[in-house]
């Protein structure tokens, strides 16, 4: 993992955790190494997680992306058509989360 998706990792993390310390929302932040997947999930406090409650529950915010592209499928990318492609798609990432961020309801 190159240093430049290694700080934007950190800066999606970052965020979630400011989401969480100033709202009363849920944050999930999922890092899924096997694969290189980055996930974060938003949801209202008033969800309930229950298993009756199952495809019920609302999402405020959902979105993943690649940080590794290391598997078979991708070997017609050069290393760092790789690493371009994932910082790509961690700066929307970051970007669709600190909007939603700064409209989010800062709790009481």
């Amino acid at each position: 993992m190159s240093p430049v998706i290694r700080r934007r990792l950190e800066e999606i993390f970052g965020l979630c955790l400011a989401l969480q310390q100033r709202t009363d929302l849920h944050v999930f932040f999922d890092i899924h190494g096997h694969v290189g997947v980055v996930a974060v999930l938003v949801r209202p406090a008033s969800t309930d997680y229950s298993a009756n409650a199952e495809g019920t529950r609302t999402d405020l915010f959902k979105d993943e992306a690649s940080f590794g592209l290391d598997h078979a499928s991708y070997d017609f990318l050069t290393p760092d058509q790789r690493n371009d492609r994932c910082l790509s798609e961690l700066t929307r990432l970051r970007d669709a989360l600190s909007d939603f961020a700064d409209h989010a309801e800062v709790s009481a």
